[in-house]
């Protein structure tokens, strides 16, 4: 009950308007660090066990949550701001900047995301297939 109300409570007033944060590897220590002395309170286990091992993984809940955005943006219409600000952002999809919204689809192309996308059942899959 604990961990449900940590996920439910704090995590997502933590994780606000996490889709545009750069998750890059100091930023992801952060996070980690966080969630490690947050559970380490509620469970009373060794905070190194709750950061090698946690019961709620906050940064994998965020790169979820970042991903399923990213799917939104790219079935989005063409003329968006939104979608039109992304492509400006990674330049086309050229350049994918390090920590940026599309570092779990590294390996694939722009135009190989915005079909992944648009199928909402495999986007999901991908989504839940995150480690």
């Amino acid at each position: 009950m604990k961990i449900r109300l940590y996920a439910s409570a704090v995590c997502s007033t933590f994780t606000h308007a996490c889709e545009s944060w750069d998750l890059t590897p100091a930023v992801c220590k952060k996070i980690n660090g966080f969630n490690s002395r947050c559970l380490h309170i509620i469970t009373g286990e060794h905070w190194k066990e709750t950061a090698t091992n946690p019961v709620f993984n906050l940064l994998l809940a965020v790169r979820k949550r970042r991903l399923r955005f990213l799917g939104h943006v790219l079935r989005m219409e063409k003329d968006r701001l939104l979608r039109r600000t992304l492509i400006a952002y990674i330049q086309g999809g050229e350049i994918m900047p390090e920590g940026s919204l599309l570092t779990d689809c590294s390996g694939m192309s722009f135009a190989e995301m915005e079909a992944a996308a648009e199928d909402r059942a495999s986007w999901r899959t991908m989504v839940d297939g995150l480690i």
